[in-house]
Formats: structure tokens, sequence, C-alpha cells
């Protein structure tokens, strides 16, 4: 589940970060001559760096700062720095906007002044959305844990459980044997004595005390 949404979140990212572009050449396209196409260009691969490799947002400040340099020189530029305002707003980072945002209400004028907060606006957007993703991402992995966890102690509990069982049997197992043991040998020893004194009162002629004898030897058996 995390990676569709870490999937989700990047592609989402990059589908307005495009549309941006797409906007920002529109409107520089019947000015772009040999310089603007560089920077440009220069935007885009600094953009596609940081979708390869993870990098600080602080980085892009030097971008964004190189970039302002260059549009005293070449003011037509100055719009793509609508692009650096999208990106610290969806990586969270609104101080790093101010200075740059602060500068193109300076130097923009007209209709174009709503590309920048129209790219904050969605910067923020997206910079919640994603804070708003990892934090079900961290209550997800939470969840899974205490459900492992409970999973864990039920096992455990039913293991403890079925050891106390076998634990009861074994006792009561062996109480009854103790029981049979000692009141069957019990019988047995009585018994074993009223036939030696069976013998002796046969020996002796005592027939009646011998058929008593007798039927307690049967009693007992």
């Amino acid at each position: 589940m995390d990676r569709s949404i870490n999937i989700e979140s990047k592609h989402l990212f990059r589908i307005v970060l495009g549309v941006l572009l797409s906007l920002v050449f529109f409107l520089r396209y019947h000015m772009m001559d040999p310089p603007l196409l560089l920077v440009f260009l220069l935007v885009i691969f600094s953009l596609m760096l940081r979708w390869r490799f993870s990098f600080s947002p602080a980085w892009m400040l030097i971008d964004a700062s190189l970039l302002t340099m260059f549009s005293l020189f070449l003011p037509e530029a100055t719009i793509l720095l609508s692009l650096y305002l999208f990106y610290f707003a969806s990586h969270r980072n609104l101080l790093f906007c101010i200075p740059f945002a602060v500068y193109l209400v300076v130097v923009l004028q007209g209709l174009e002044l709503l590309v920048p907060l129209f790219s904050l606006l969605l910067g923020a957007l997206v910079g919640v959305w994603e804070l708003e993703r990892m934090q079900l991402i961290k209550e997800a992995d939470e969840y899974r844990m205490r459900t492992h966890y409970l999973e864990a102690e039920t096992e455990h509990l039913l293991l403890d459980y079925a050891g106390a069982q076998y634990l009861s049997r074994l006792q009561e197992r062996e109480q009854i044997a103790q029981i049979l043991h000692d009141s069957l040998g019990h019988e047995l020893t009585a018994a074993h004595l009223s036939v030696k004194a069976l013998e002796m009162l046969l020996e002796r002629g005592d027939v009646e005390k011998a058929k008593v004898s007798q039927g307690k030897i049967e009693q007992r058996l």
C-alpha cells in the first residue's frame, strides 16, 4: 500500500509541475530566443535532476538565486522563478518562497502575476496533501504494528493456555494414578492377608470362620 501511495505522490507533483512548465512556455513562446531557451532548458534540467536524486530543498536556493541574477539581464526569464516557488511550497519550505515571491511581485506586471500566485497555491496544496499522506502511512504502519503485536500476544496466550491444559491433564492423571495405586495396593494387601488367614483356619478345621474369611476376600477382590 505504501508503494502505491508514494508513486501517486510523485505523479501528482510531476503532473502539476508539467502543467506549470507548459504554461510558462506558452507565455514566453513568442519571446523564445536562444538565451531564454537555454535558461528554460537549464531550469528543466535542474528540476529533472531533483526528480532522479533526493537533494535537500536548500540546494534549490542556489538555482533560484542564479536564475534571479540572470533575470536582471534577461527579464523574460523572471517568470521561470514561479517553478521554484511551486517546488519550495510543495516541499513545505515557505520561508524559501518569500524573497523570490517579493521579487516576482515587483518585477512582473498584469496577468503574469497570476502565474507565481497559482504556483504557490498549487505547491501548498501538494505539500499539504503529501503531509496528510505521510500521516496516513504512519498511522497505517502503527496499526500494522499493533495488529502484529496483538497476534503475537494471542498466539503466546494460546500456547500458554495449551501448556496449562497439558500440565493440568498430567497432574490429574498423576493424582488418579496415585489414588489407584494407594487404594488398590491396600485392598490387594488386605486380600493377600485374608488368604493366609483362610489357609490357617482350614488347617485348624474352623470351617465357619473360613467361610466368613472367604466372603471378605471375595468382597475385597
